[in-house]
């Protein structure tokens, strides 16, 4: 839709990049908090409703069909983010359910984020998924 994508930091930058040279990626926007209007309410710690503003939309070309992609660039993982994954994951669900297209959400954090080892959209969903069932299971380890 636009041919420039306005950022935030130069990570978010990068990821723009990113998606825009993906031959999987059919098409994304950043999602501006005041312009598009898109937010999902959250539970926060002390128990306030707080609004999280996601900021990517992307949707992958796979051989099963489109995915609808929220993903969230992370610099810093702060107090509340697991309530906004959340929130997210669920909405996502939700939206799936009723509208038959599948959505997912992906939190992409600074730390592991190594464009230059990414061939495509798909490499980066493996990345994710193979990074958070290697934190799953350093939670559910329990040592004798």
């Amino acid at each position: 839709i636009f041919n420039e994508v306005a950022t935030f930091n130069p990570f978010e930058t990068a990821f723009g990049t990113f998606l825009a040279r993906c031959k999987d990626v059919r098409r994304f926007a950043a999602l501006a908090e005041q312009f598009t209007g898109f937010w999902v309410d959250y539970m926060k710690p002390s128990g306030a409703i707080g609004r999280y503003f996601p900021d990517w939309v992307a949707v992958q070309k796979t051989s099963a069909g489109d995915v609808n992609w929220i993903v969230e660039t992370k610099g810093r993982v702060w107090d509340g983010t697991e309530e906004k994954d959340a929130a997210i994951r669920y909405w996502c669900t939700q939206v799936t359910d009723l509208a038959g297209d599948p959505w997912r959400y992906m939190r992409v954090d600074q730390p592991i984020w190594k464009p230059e080892k990414l061939g495509s959209y798909a490499d980066l969903v493996e990345l994710i998924t193979e990074r958070s069932k290697a934190v799953y299971e350093q939670v559910l380890f329990v040592p004798e």
